[in-house]
Parts: structure tokens; C-alpha cells; sequence
């Protein structure tokens, strides 16, 4: 170790004034024997050559993991999306049976009651229908032996919905 000027501050020397100077020949260098001084300017040749070859074979390490774990990675994402693909027909498959199975129900059910509707009786069925959405009061309930109607009307007083129920005078 050299040290070009060393500060003083009491009995410290400040280590940032401090230089390395065992691979410089001309100062010092290492030594292998007290005669013989070490050629540093091999050694460093052999370390950035060991260095090189070093990092090229872990470069290629790398690229050879990267490219192992891209190819699972790509696999593993097509067989999910061949799996979902085939998890959605199925489900849609599912979907129109019982769309159709549907359907096929509404089909018998208007079969039978096809002939029974007339243009008066269809008629008849607007009418009612009509009269129940219009109507304050649509709905009936029997308590007891007697019937009701009930609904909701709007209470100006207190400015707000009430439900309200009368009983049904049969005539």
C-alpha cells in the first residue's frame, strides 16, 4: 500500500488518501520469492480470460433456462386455453338443451290451449290484463271466508305509498 500524502488528525491516517499499488511493478508487485517479482500483467490476463469464458458460459446458461422456461410457459397457457374452450362448449351445449327442452315445454303447453283461445277469448285475456295493471286495487286474498282487495295508492298527506285493502261485496 502507498499513500501519497498522508493528513494526520491525532493518529489517524484517513483511508480515501490511501492507493493499492500490488499490481504495479514499478513500486512494488507481488512477489513469489524474494528475488523473482510476479508478472501482474499475466495474471490479469488469465483472470479477464477466465472471466470471459465465465460469462459466456453463464450467458448461455441463462438463455437456455430463459428459452426452457418460456416453451413450459407457452404450453402451460395453451393447454388452459384448450381446456376453458372446451369447459364453454360444453357449457354452452348444456345451455341450449335446456333452452330448447324449454321451449319444447312451451310448445306442447300452447298446443293444448291453442284451440281452446278463440279471437273473443284472446280478446277477453288483453282486457283482464289490461284492467289488472291499470287497476289500484289488482290484487285479491281470502282470509277467512272473506275476500279482499288490496293495492298501493298514493297518500297526499303524508307523501308517501300506502297499501290498503277492501273487502269484495259479492253481488
Amino acid at each position: 500500500m502507498a499513500i501519497r500524502r498522508a493528513y494526520r488528525k491525532g493518529a489517524l491516517i484517513f483511508l480515501f488518501r490511501a492507493y493499492d499499488t500490488r499490481l504495479n511493478n514499478s513500486l512494488c508487485g507481488y512477489m513469489h520469492n524474494p528475488i523473482y517479482q510476479v508478472d501482474t500483467t499475466t495474471i490479469f490476463n488469465q483472470y479477464q480470460g477466465w472471466f470471459k469464458d465465465y460469462s459466456v458460459t453463464k450467458a448461455a446458461e441463462f438463455l437456455q433456462w430463459q428459452n426452457k422456461v418460456t416453451s413450459e410457459l407457452e404450453a402451460w397457457i395453451d393447454a388452459q386455453e384448450k381446456d376453458f374452450e372446451a369447459w364453454r362448449q360444453a357449457e354452452e351445449a348444456l345451455y341450449y338443451t335446456w333452452l330448447q327442452g324449454r321451449k319444447d315445454n312451451f310448445d306442447k303447453w300452447f298446443e293444448t290451449v291453442k284451440d281452446i283461445l278463440d279471437t273473443t277469448a284472446d280478446g277477453k285475456l288483453l282486457n283482464k290484463f289490461n284492467d289488472h295493471e291499470d287497476a289500484s286495487m289488482p290484487h285479491k286474498m281470502l282470509v277467512g271466508t272473506k275476500v279482499y282487495k288490496y293495492g298501493w295508492v298514493y297518500n297526499p298527506t303524508r307523501k308517501c305509498m300506502t297499501c290498503i285493502m277492501k273487502e269484495v261485496v259479492e253481488q
